[in-house]
């Protein structure tokens, strides 16, 4: 919450936040440990909600504006009226994550 969450969303704050994201994912891979099939699959949604969360502030910092109560820049305090109708996209592309604004259907 204090990097990704919060009520104000700085660049610099979401990049820390991702950086911290990566790094327990780095973290929970190298010292993972399993004893059966339960642990696994619980491990597995770890790291899956890890993922989400990554790709979450992604989004969040690669919107360069301000927009409703939910997503308050500092660094970007208006809103950008070539981004409405837009919706934001992330797709995975090998190792990286690819992020797009689509126009609403």
């Amino acid at each position: 919450k204090d990097y990704i969450g919060g009520e104000k969303r700085s660049g610099t704050l979401l990049r820390a936040g991702i950086k911290y994201l990566r790094d327990l994912r780095e973290t929970v891979i190298n010292e993972l440990r399993c004893a059966n099939s339960h642990e696994l699959v619980r491990s597995i949604e770890v790291l899956d909600l890890i993922d989400v969360c990554e790709v979450g502030a992604l989004c969040a910092e690669n919107r360069k504006e301000s927009r409703g109560p939910r997503h308050q820049r500092p660094d970007y305090p208006f809103t950008n009226p070539l981004l409405t109708g837009f919706l934001q996209t992330a797709r995975r592309d090998g190792d990286d994550i690819k992020l797009e604004f689509r126009k609403a259907i």
